[in-house]
């Protein structure tokens, strides 16, 4: 992130340090205080310009990091063409690509489907939500990091310099150009693997489609029981977070939605780093006040997966106004346990605010 004065840019935290030693005598240690959220909201509360960045470029004007104020308080800065969207579409749409079976490995495939995804949407849609896994790649061949609870932000960092080559490969910029007809938002879930080796990491890349770029990288933070030695886990939690098109997201990978599920919180060691990561991880989103969730599972053959994450979620979220699972229907281990039909109306809200594109993975072999 980046504080914008003059054009010119800042290190938020940094400046806020500053301040307060301007202001009493003494800087604010790191330590003292939390930078992303915490520290951009304090700043744009003042009235100040908060830029987020992409790897490569900083975000289309149109993006806040924080949530904007009313239009009549509104500056002429960051933000103002978001409330024009916002006041254009009363209402956030949200789209899912549901693909029947797992994703195609090919990437000319998956490119197809995307299109087709698009071509069938019915009109324009702020978001459109893939599942879990929905592009597959392999571990850079020098790839040397650790996995498990001793993950660090480096340690996915590379991974994520990889995937973004992997993803270029899917999503070209003939795709973007397809998808900026319809579609404002786009969410990628793709993972790499280590060969035949247990590690791995499930991320997501959000797209702001009209700019043509990765806007934001984040991914799986909460590992399932058997992934826990094996995840490369994303410890920035606050790359869950970020406020695009007009509304403030979390973005989650699959079982990361577990975080909020009362039977997990009830059950896991109080003072183990699971119950460490559940409670930052809810602490940030009750600051951020998120209207709409998105979560990106791998596969999905009963709503009962997540009925009781989804449930806990809503209670401690009462700001989540449209919310949604990606959906891949299969079972990797069996036959489906429920119509498709239950599954997508008990893995997203209600109203004419959702459209379901269904696209079955053979026809795309």
């Amino acid at each position: 992130f980046a504080l914008v004065v003059n054009g010119r840019q800042y290190p938020p935290k940094y400046i806020v340090s500053l301040a307060v030693r301007h202001a009493t005598g003494r800087a604010l240690e790191p330590s003292e205080f939390g930078g992303g959220v915490e520290t951009n909201r304090a700043l744009q509360a003042l009235g100040f310009t908060i830029m987020g960045f992409s790897k490569q470029q900083p975000l289309a004007p149109r993006f806040s990091v924080i949530p904007l104020r009313s239009p009549e308080t509104q500056s002429n800065s960051v933000g103002v063409l978001n409330t024009a969207y916002a006041r254009s579409n009363t209402e956030a749409s949200l789209a899912r690509l549901v693909c029947k079976g797992k994703t195609p490995d090919a990437a000319s495939a998956l490119r197809k489907m995307l299109c087709d995804a698009v071509e069938r949407l019915p009109g324009p849609v702020k978001f459109l939500l893939t599942p879990g896994g929905f592009v597959r790649g392999d571990f850079p061949p020098d790839w040397c990091g650790q996995s498990g609870w001793e993950s660090t932000s480096k340690d996915a960092r590379s991974l994520i310099d990889h995937a973004e080559k992997v993803l270029d490969q899917v999503v070209t910029p003939s795709v973007l150009h397809k998808c900026a007809r319809k579609v404002s938002v786009l969410t990628i879930g793709i993972d790499l693997f280590h060969g035949n080796d247990p590690e791995h990491i499930e991320l997501v890349a959000i797209y702001d489609v009209h700019a043509g770029h990765i806007v934001r990288w984040t991914g799986k933070s909460y590992p399932t029981g058997g992934q826990q030695a094996s995840l490369v886990q994303i410890v920035d939690l606050e790359s869950h977070l970020l406020d695009i098109a007009g509304e403030r997201i979390l973005v989650l990978g699959c079982f990361d939605l577990n975080m909020w599920s009362p039977r997990v919180w009830a059950t896991v060691s109080p003072h183990g780093p699971r119950k460490k990561r559940c409670a930052e991880m809810r602490k940030l989103a009750r600051s951020f006040q998120p209207t709409i969730v998105l979560q990106h599972p791998h596969s999905t053959d009963t709503a009962n997966i997540w009925a009781v994450a989804w449930s806990g979620l809503h209670r401690e979220l009462p700001s989540v106004s449209t919310w949604a699972s990606g959906i891949a229907f299969f079972n990797p281990n069996s036959k489906v346990r429920k119509p498709l039909d239950s599954v997508l109306k008990r893995t997203r809200g209600n109203g004419s605010n959702y459209v379901d594109v269904i696209l079955r993975s053979a026809d795309y072999k």
